[in-house]
């Protein structure tokens, strides 16, 4: 199984919506998928009790008590874990060390990037991201791209030394299918065609098997 964690800990963040359009993108394509709502909002347990009967099944867990559901969930092939802002502690490490990929979402803002910066200090002290069994990476979320906010996020991604992963825009369409239950990828025909293509580098990236653990 692929586990995906989606973690900032700024709240508003968009972790929700990166977590929720993952998972409709992995089951649109066949994969047996799992997400696991570790907030105390339960958003994305929201969003999947709206989603459509008729669309690729995405089986949901609520994992704000309990971790082990996460690596006890036989049959899937991919589990997305949207965390919360207050994932800390011993929690933190825990949740790191199953992980095969961390996706940190920033937005353009001093605030989102500080707390950005703090967070990226925890978790590449530890092991698993140091031995390369949970692989980081960043991506840009709400982005204007003319905006000089974007160039400073842009500066702030680049010297993490991490992999950028792009930037998804600040666009109304992520907010109309969440009403819905429904994700970017599911939409009809070739409409936000330019919204998926930012997708691809991160999708790319998250082809990329994470270090098998020593013997």
């Amino acid at each position: 199984m692929h586990i995906i964690l989606v973690a900032n800990p700024k709240g508003g963040s968009g972790k929700t919506t990166l977590a929720v359009n993952l998972a409709g993108y992995y089951a649109a394509h066949g994969r047996r998928t799992g997400l696991f709502d570790l907030d105390r909002q339960q958003s994305a347990l929201r969003w999947l009790v709206r989603r459509p009967a008729n669309l690729a099944r995405i089986s949901g867990f609520d994992a704000r008590e309990d971790d082990t559901v996460i690596e006890d969930s036989a049959g899937l092939d991919v589990a997305i874990i949207d965390a919360p802002a207050a994932l800390r502690g011993e929690r933190f490490k825990d949740i790191v060390r199953i992980a095969d990929h961390a996706i940190i979402p920033v937005q353009p803002s001093v605030f989102d990037i500080d707390a950005s910066a703090a967070f990226l200090e925890r978790l590449i002290e530890q092991k698993s991201v140091r031995k390369a069994r949970c692989l980081p990476g960043l991506i840009g979320n709400r982005v204007q791209a003319r905006a000089r906010s974007a160039r400073q996020l842009e500066t702030f991604i680049a010297g993490r030394g991490l992999p950028a992963l792009g930037a998804l825009r600040d666009s109304q369409v992520y907010v109309q299918t969440a009403a819905s239950g429904i994700t970017l990828f599911e939409l009809p025909g070739r409409r936000q065609a330019a919204d998926r293509a930012s997708w691809q580098p991160l999708l790319d990236w998250l082809a990329i098997p994470a270090a098998d653990p020593p013997d």
